[in-house]
């Protein structure tokens, strides 16, 4: 049971982490498609 329930929590940090890098690197695209049309 501890078992599972660490599974499911290791999975939602990995897909938390993941979901915060993607914003982060969606901000830096956006920051050079801002750059490159002025």
């Amino acid at each position: 049971m501890t078992v599972l329930i660490g599974k499911k929590y290791l999975l939602t940090e990995t897909f938390v982490s993941l979901a915060i890098i993607f914003s982060s690197v969606k901000e830096k695209f956006n920051e050079m498609n801002n750059s490159c049309y002025r």
